[in-house]
C-alpha cells in the first residue's frame, strides 16, 4: 500500500473539474452518440478517480478489517478476486444522474458537482464475502436520511476503518 497522504479536498476538486468538462462536452440530444458512450459515461468518475490516486485499494476512504488483512499480505499474493472497490453511496443515483440532469438542462456548475461529490463520494474496500452480505448493494436503506454514508455497512454489521492516508 501507498504511504503518501491524500487530500480529500484536492481530490474532490480535481474530480469535479474533470467531470464538469466531460459533462459539458456530451451531445445529449444525439441518440446514437449517447448509446456509444454509455459505458464510458457510467465509468467516467471511477476511472478518473483511479488515475488521480495511487493504487486502487490504497486510495479507498475506508477498509473493512478483513480487507485490510488481505491488503497487508505479501505483495506476491494475488489479491485479485478477493476484494471489492465499493461505492459506499450508490454513485449512479446520488451523483451521476443528478449531474447529468443538470448538464442536460444547462444548469450544471462546478459547485453543484463538488457538493454532491463531497457529500456522497466515499469508497470502501471490502471482501467478496462481505459484499454478499450487503443486502442493499445498489440502494441505501429505506430509512436513510441522506446523511450517513456508512448506513449500508451498519445495517449488515460490516465495520469499516477510515484509511489513515486521507487528510480530511
Amino acid at each position: 500500500m501507498s504511504s503518501k497522504s491524500i487530500s480529500r479536498k484536492e481530490t474532490i476538486k480535481k474530480l469535479t473539474e474533470t467531470y464538469l468538462i466531460f459533462l459539458q462536452t456530451i451531445q445529449w440530444n444525439n441518440e446514437l452518440y449517447m448509446k456509444g458512450i454509455r459505458e464510458g459515461k457510467n465509468k467516467f468518475l471511477s476511472n478518473t478517480y483511479l488515475h488521480l490516486c495511487e493504487g486502487k485499494y490504497s486510495i479507498v476512504n475506508y477498509h473493512s478489517a478483513n480487507a485490510l488483512l488481505i491488503l497487508n499480505q505479501n505483495k506476491e499474493i494475488n489479491k485479485s478476486g478477493k476484494l471489492v472497490f465499493e461505492h459506499m453511496v450508490p454513485k449512479d443515483k446520488y451523483i451521476q444522474k443528478p449531474c447529468e440532469e443538470m448538464a442536460k438542462a444547462g444548469e450544471l456548475t462546478f459547485d453543484k458537482i463538488y457538493d454532491l461529490l463531497e457529500k456522497y463520494w466515499f469508497i470502501a474496500a471490502i471482501t467478496k464475502e462481505e459484499e454478499k452480505t450487503l443486502k442493499t448493494s445498489k440502494v441505501m436503506p429505506a430509512d436513510w436520511g441522506n446523511d450517513d454514508y456508512l448506513a449500508r455497512y451498519k445495517n449488515t454489521k460490516i465495520e469499516l476503518v477510515q484509511n489513515p492516508l486521507w487528510i480530511y
